[in-house]
Protein backbone atom coordinates (compact mmCIF):
# COMPACT_ATOMS: atom_id res chain seq x y z
CA UNK A 1 0.00 0.00 0.00
CA UNK A 2 0.91 3.78 -0.75
CA UNK A 3 1.55 5.57 1.95
CA UNK A 4 1.90 10.00 2.03
CA UNK A 5 2.88 11.71 4.74
CA UNK A 6 0.52 13.97 6.86
CA UNK A 7 1.07 16.18 9.91
CA UNK A 8 -1.92 15.94 12.79
CA UNK A 9 -1.46 17.64 16.06
CA UNK A 10 -1.42 15.86 19.40
CA UNK A 11 0.44 16.17 22.61
CA UNK A 12 0.98 20.10 21.85
CA UNK A 13 3.27 19.20 18.93
CA UNK A 14 3.24 18.78 15.08
CA UNK A 15 3.23 14.75 14.85
CA UNK A 16 3.99 13.38 11.46
CA UNK A 17 2.09 10.29 10.35
CA UNK A 18 1.71 8.21 7.99
CA UNK A 19 -1.61 7.82 5.80
CA UNK A 20 -2.80 5.68 2.61
CA UNK A 21 -2.06 7.76 -0.69
CA UNK A 22 -5.51 6.97 -1.61
CA UNK A 23 -8.72 6.44 0.38
CA UNK A 24 -9.77 2.72 0.80
CA UNK A 25 -13.22 3.53 0.41
CA UNK A 26 -13.40 5.63 -2.33
CA UNK A 27 -9.92 5.41 -4.34
CA UNK A 28 -9.49 9.69 -4.19
CA UNK A 29 -6.40 11.11 -3.44
CA UNK A 30 -6.14 10.85 0.21
CA UNK A 31 -6.49 14.45 2.24
CA UNK A 32 -8.45 13.34 5.44
CA UNK A 33 -9.68 15.19 8.86
CA UNK A 34 -7.20 13.19 10.95
CA UNK A 35 -7.69 12.70 14.63
CA UNK A 36 -6.02 10.94 17.37
CA UNK A 37 -8.09 8.24 19.00
CA UNK A 38 -6.07 6.87 21.49
CA UNK A 39 -1.74 6.69 22.47
CA UNK A 40 -0.33 3.97 24.71
CA UNK A 41 3.15 3.34 25.48
CA UNK A 42 3.95 -0.64 25.50
CA UNK A 43 6.55 -2.46 26.85
CA UNK A 44 8.24 -5.03 24.84
CA UNK A 45 11.03 -7.22 25.70
CA UNK A 46 13.57 -5.01 24.45
CA UNK A 47 12.06 -1.36 24.73
CA UNK A 48 8.70 0.66 25.40
CA UNK A 49 7.38 1.87 22.30
CA UNK A 50 4.71 4.57 21.49
CA UNK A 51 1.13 3.13 19.60
CA UNK A 52 -1.23 5.57 18.06
CA UNK A 53 -4.31 4.77 16.74
CA UNK A 54 -5.94 7.38 14.53
CA UNK A 55 -9.49 8.31 12.14
CA UNK A 56 -9.19 9.63 8.90
CA UNK A 57 -11.82 10.93 7.51
CA UNK A 58 -12.16 11.28 3.95
CA UNK A 59 -13.13 14.79 2.09
CA UNK A 60 -14.40 13.11 -0.47
CA UNK A 61 -17.07 10.28 0.45
CA UNK A 62 -17.15 11.21 3.83
CA UNK A 63 -16.00 7.92 5.31
CA UNK A 64 -13.36 7.02 8.15
CA UNK A 65 -10.61 5.14 7.60
CA UNK A 66 -7.80 3.98 10.47
CA UNK A 67 -4.47 3.62 10.89
CA UNK A 68 -1.93 1.96 14.18
CA UNK A 69 1.32 3.78 13.92
CA UNK A 70 4.49 2.99 15.90
CA UNK A 71 6.52 6.33 17.14
CA UNK A 72 9.65 6.44 15.48
CA UNK A 73 11.35 9.04 17.47
CA UNK A 74 9.93 12.19 19.26
CA UNK A 75 7.46 13.62 16.40
CA UNK A 76 7.23 10.52 13.96
CA UNK A 77 5.24 7.89 13.70
CA UNK A 78 5.24 5.05 10.94
CA UNK A 79 2.11 3.38 10.00
CA UNK A 80 1.80 -0.73 11.07
CA UNK A 81 -1.54 -1.28 9.93
CA UNK A 82 -4.30 0.30 8.13
CA UNK A 83 -8.35 -0.69 7.51
CA UNK A 84 -9.65 -1.34 5.84
CA UNK A 85 -6.77 -2.59 4.22
CA UNK A 86 -7.91 -2.99 0.51
CA UNK A 87 -6.55 -0.35 -1.74
CA UNK A 88 -9.14 0.74 -4.98
CA UNK A 89 -7.75 2.46 -7.93
CA UNK A 90 -7.69 6.21 -8.10
CA UNK A 91 -10.45 7.19 -10.30
CA UNK A 92 -10.89 10.43 -12.56
CA UNK A 93 -12.84 12.78 -10.22
CA UNK A 94 -15.43 13.43 -12.94
CA UNK A 95 -16.71 10.21 -12.97
CA UNK A 96 -16.53 9.97 -8.65
CA UNK A 97 -18.57 12.61 -8.88
CA UNK A 98 -21.51 11.91 -10.87
CA UNK A 99 -21.56 8.04 -10.61
CA UNK A 100 -21.12 7.13 -7.19
CA UNK A 101 -23.01 4.00 -7.34
CA UNK A 102 -20.22 2.44 -9.97
CA UNK A 103 -17.62 3.94 -7.77
CA UNK A 104 -18.61 1.52 -5.12
CA UNK A 105 -19.11 -1.60 -7.26
CA UNK A 106 -15.87 -0.98 -9.10
CA UNK A 107 -13.81 -0.85 -5.69
CA UNK A 108 -15.83 -3.68 -4.43
CA UNK A 109 -14.83 -5.70 -7.46
CA UNK A 110 -11.01 -4.26 -6.99
CA UNK A 111 -11.42 -5.20 -3.04
CA UNK A 112 -12.40 -8.87 -4.43
CA UNK A 113 -9.78 -9.19 -6.51
CA UNK A 114 -6.91 -7.60 -3.59
CA UNK A 115 -8.85 -10.29 -1.41
CA UNK A 116 -7.88 -13.38 -4.54
CA UNK A 117 -11.55 -13.81 -5.28
CA UNK A 118 -11.07 -13.39 -9.19
CA UNK A 119 -14.13 -14.75 -10.44
CA UNK A 120 -16.06 -12.40 -8.26
CA UNK A 121 -13.78 -9.65 -9.23
CA UNK A 122 -15.02 -9.79 -12.67
CA UNK A 123 -18.59 -10.23 -12.42
CA UNK A 124 -18.23 -7.08 -9.89
CA UNK A 125 -16.63 -5.46 -12.80
CA UNK A 126 -18.87 -6.00 -15.61
CA UNK A 127 -21.89 -4.71 -12.93
CA UNK A 128 -19.96 -1.65 -12.48
CA UNK A 129 -19.57 -1.44 -16.41
CA UNK A 130 -23.48 -2.25 -16.07
CA UNK A 131 -24.01 0.72 -13.46
CA UNK A 132 -21.84 3.36 -15.20
CA UNK A 133 -23.52 3.19 -18.76
CA UNK A 134 -26.91 3.29 -17.24
CA UNK A 135 -26.39 5.94 -14.89
CA UNK A 136 -24.73 7.98 -17.77
CA UNK A 137 -27.76 7.25 -20.06
CA UNK A 138 -29.79 8.34 -17.47
CA UNK A 139 -27.60 11.76 -16.79
CA UNK A 140 -27.22 12.45 -20.26
CA UNK A 141 -31.44 12.03 -21.05
CA UNK A 142 -30.58 9.29 -23.76
CA UNK A 143 -33.87 7.49 -22.59
CA UNK A 144 -36.36 7.73 -19.83
CA UNK A 145 -35.28 5.67 -16.12
CA UNK A 146 -37.70 2.68 -16.90
CA UNK A 147 -36.69 2.44 -20.47
CA UNK A 148 -32.92 2.25 -19.20
CA UNK A 149 -33.36 -0.11 -16.45
CA UNK A 150 -35.33 -2.58 -18.35
CA UNK A 151 -32.59 -3.01 -20.89
CA UNK A 152 -29.77 -5.79 -20.69
CA UNK A 153 -26.31 -4.82 -20.77
CA UNK A 154 -25.59 -5.90 -24.27
CA UNK A 155 -28.82 -3.80 -25.98
CA UNK A 156 -27.07 -0.39 -23.73
CA UNK A 157 -23.88 -0.60 -25.11
CA UNK A 158 -25.32 -1.55 -28.59
CA UNK A 159 -27.70 1.05 -28.19
CA UNK A 160 -25.71 4.43 -26.75
CA UNK A 161 -22.31 3.25 -28.03
CA UNK A 162 -22.33 2.39 -31.37
CA UNK A 163 -18.65 3.83 -31.89
CA UNK A 164 -15.36 2.81 -30.84
CA UNK A 165 -16.20 1.86 -27.08
CA UNK A 166 -18.64 -0.68 -28.41
CA UNK A 167 -15.50 -2.72 -28.36
CA UNK A 168 -14.12 -2.22 -24.98
CA UNK A 169 -17.67 -2.16 -23.31
CA UNK A 170 -18.04 -5.54 -25.01
CA UNK A 171 -14.93 -7.26 -24.48
CA UNK A 172 -15.70 -6.51 -20.01
CA UNK A 173 -19.39 -7.21 -20.94
CA UNK A 174 -18.22 -10.91 -22.16
CA UNK A 175 -15.38 -11.73 -19.79
CA UNK A 176 -17.62 -10.78 -17.23
CA UNK A 177 -20.30 -12.97 -18.19
CA UNK A 178 -17.69 -15.74 -18.60
CA UNK A 179 -16.43 -15.58 -15.07
CA UNK A 180 -19.95 -16.46 -13.80
CA UNK A 181 -19.61 -19.44 -16.20
CA UNK A 182 -19.23 -22.87 -14.67
CA UNK A 183 -16.95 -23.49 -17.37
CA UNK A 184 -15.65 -20.59 -18.92
CA UNK A 185 -14.41 -19.89 -22.66
CA UNK A 186 -12.01 -17.76 -22.64
CA UNK A 187 -8.71 -18.02 -20.97
CA UNK A 188 -8.08 -14.50 -20.49
CA UNK A 189 -6.24 -12.71 -17.21
CA UNK A 190 -8.29 -10.14 -15.43
CA UNK A 191 -6.26 -7.31 -16.08
CA UNK A 192 -7.00 -7.40 -19.69
CA UNK A 193 -10.46 -6.98 -18.70
CA UNK A 194 -9.56 -4.25 -16.65
CA UNK A 195 -7.67 -2.41 -19.27
CA UNK A 196 -10.58 -2.38 -21.47
CA UNK A 197 -13.02 -1.04 -18.87
CA UNK A 198 -10.00 1.94 -18.00
CA UNK A 199 -10.75 3.01 -21.67
CA UNK A 200 -14.31 3.09 -20.94
CA UNK A 201 -13.96 4.69 -17.69
CA UNK A 202 -11.19 7.47 -19.66
CA UNK A 203 -13.48 7.86 -22.54
CA UNK A 204 -16.76 8.74 -20.34
CA UNK A 205 -14.50 11.16 -18.63
CA UNK A 206 -13.36 12.71 -21.42
CA UNK A 207 -17.17 13.84 -22.28
CA UNK A 208 -17.70 14.83 -19.21
CA UNK A 209 -14.63 16.88 -19.14
CA UNK A 210 -15.53 18.67 -22.71
CA UNK A 211 -19.32 19.52 -20.92
CA UNK A 212 -17.89 20.71 -17.27
CA UNK A 213 -14.82 22.67 -18.62
CA UNK A 214 -13.40 24.81 -15.79
CA UNK A 215 -13.17 27.79 -18.22
CA UNK A 216 -14.64 28.90 -21.03
CA UNK A 217 -14.90 31.58 -23.72
CA UNK A 218 -16.88 34.53 -23.00
CA UNK A 219 -19.65 35.83 -25.50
Amino acid sequence: MDLIQQKVFYDNNWQTIQIPKFCPHCGAVNNPISNVLNFNNVQTSEKSEGLMALSHLCNACGKAHYSLEIKENDRVFNTKIVYPETQPTALPKLVSEHFPNFVTMYNNAVSAEQRGAIELAGMGLRASLEILIKDYALEQKLDDEETIAKQSLNNVIEKYFKDGLMKSADVVRILGNDYAHWRRDYDIPLDEMKAYLDIFISAINVNLMMQNPPVQRKH
